[in-house]
């Protein structure tokens, strides 16, 4: 899905986890873990507690 809009952020989200944005910041809640897709390289992956801007630049 990503390849073909590659404008897009693809966000994979484990059981029991959930991703909260507010304002220009996301945080990861929960058990298990998030990961982030951009479509350029591996997925990101985050964690319960970890903070991170919701963007194609989220390394």
């Amino acid at each position: 899905m990503i390849v073909k809009h590659p404008k897009l952020l693809g966000i994979g989200i484990d059981e029991s986890t959930a991703v909260v944005v507010s304002g220009g910041t996301a945080k990861v809640i929960g058990d298990g873990v998030v990961q982030v897709f951009d479509g350029k390289a591996e997925p990101v992956k985050r964690k319960a507690g970890d903070r991170f801007a919701p963007t194609r630049e989220n390394k």
